[in-house]
């Protein structure tokens, strides 16, 4: 587990990684893993924010379909992306490649979100005859609108980071190398006196 999500802090910042090859599908080891780091973060009073990224060719390509067939191991999606929710420490999800499915909902539940200017992300849960189901369908509503995010979801078919960040997905859009983007991004934030940033107590905008 401690090869799958590891941590390192860089200048009071923590950088949390997931490294799961090929496409780094969430299953059981790397709910654990991040719910350990989460809690770790929170309680050492020197990190004052958090990067959550992903080493290799993608961000977290959805939920491990191997897991399908059997009720979800502990910990399960709601309780660990609650976990990163509630960090006292604003948490910014640096996402590259696809961030699909559960791994767009665990970026949702991080604070802030940036990506590179290739990723693309998406809920196609629909095209498997199921629903996202890890808080994705109550969290993206409260960033992009009702309308908009049921046509996401209902459309399967990922968007774009340009796309992401004119529906308000994306806070901001990194050119060039997106672990240094990430880290200068967080750094803007802390300087402005940002803070944590839940999704989940927006308003809901139901008319779209």
């Amino acid at each position: 587990m401690s090869e799958i999500v590891t941590k390192k802090i860089l200048d009071g910042i923590a950088i949390v990684t997931i490294d799961n090859p090929p496409v780094n599908a969430i299953d059981q080891q790397i709910r654990a893993g991040l719910k350990k780091e989460f809690e770790s973060i929170n309680a050492d009073t020197n990190i004052k924010a958090v990067i959550l990224r992903c080493a290799g060719r993608t961000f977290m390509a959805g939920a491990d379909i191997k897991e399908f067939d059997a009720p979800i191991a502990e910990p399960g999606y709601h309780e660990v992306f609650e976990t990163i929710e509630n960090s006292s420490k604003p948490v910014v999800a640096a996402m590259h490649g696809t961030a699909l499915g559960a791994g767009l909902e665990a970026a949702l539940a991080c604070h802030y979100r940036c990506a590179a200017t290739d990723a693309q992300m998406g809920l196609p849960e629909v095209s498997l005859g199921i629903l996202p189901a890890a808080g994705g369908s109550q969290r993206l509503p409260r960033l992009i609108g009702a309308k908009a995010a049921l046509e996401m979801i209902l459309g399967i078919t990922p968007v774009s980071a340009g796309k992401a960040y004119e529906l308000g997905i994306l806070d901001h859009v990194i050119n060039g190398d997106l672990y240094e983007g990430a880290q200068d991004y967080v750094k803007e934030l802390l300087a402005s006196g940002a803070g944590p940033r839940k999704v989940s107590e927006m308003e809901a905008n139901t008319d779209g």
